[in-house]
Formats: structure tokens, sequence, C-alpha cells
């Protein structure tokens, strides 16, 4: 009876301290990406949220508040370069303060015949 009374007592507590589970278990870039793939954000706040998430994350709107998840910003912010030439004038100076464009391409020379 007492061994019956123990496992019946282990078992509750077992059950009821188990740890909360996360409401949001979706990284903000996954986020970012998922509504960017779905047509929810345009090319322009994209990039200009993925360059709040690495500089300015109290920028982000309110839907993205929450886990960043680990990541490492040197591929955010390539990412964000090399897409800085098809984003509207007004975006490429905002995000200006926090990215510097890369480069233009240099030009190939000509072959010689």
């Amino acid at each position: 009876m007492k061994i019956n009374y123990i496992l019946m007592s282990v078992m509750f507590f077992a059950c009821t301290d188990s740890p909360p589970i996360s409401e949001q278990s979706v990284s903000i870039m996954q986020q970012l990406e998922t509504d960017f793939d779905n047509g929810k954000l345009s090319n322009d706040e994209f990039y200009t949220y993925l360059t709040y998430s690495v500089y300015a994350q109290e920028l982000l709107p309110k839907k993205y508040n929450g886990k960043l998840g680990q990541h490492d910003a040197s591929p955010i912010i390539l990412n964000v370069k090399r897409a800085f030439p098809t984003l509207s004038l007004d975006t490429q100076n905002h995000l200006k303060q926090w990215i510097k464009p890369l480069p233009p391409k240099p030009s190939k020379p000509k072959a010689n015949p």
C-alpha cells in the first residue's frame, strides 16, 4: 500500500512540475523569412527588418519582438548589402546609418580579338 502511495505521489509531482512550453518557438529570423516568402513583407520591409534585427531591435514591429535565436550578424549584413541596390532610395538612405553598401563590381575588360 505504501509503495502505491509513493508511486502515485511521484507520478503526480512529475506531471505537475513540467516546465512551461514556450509560446513562441519560432525565431524572429524565421518569422521574417516566412512572411517575406508569403508576400506579407515587401523587399524593402524585409531588408529593413533584417537590419533592425542586428542593429536596432527596438525598431522592429511588435509582431517580431521575441526570441531572436542564435545568429551571426555577418551573413545578415552581407545579405542586406547584396540586396542594397534593389531597395528604394528612401530605404537605402535610411539603412545607410547602419549598412554601407558594397562597392560596385568592376566592369570586365573587353577581350582583345
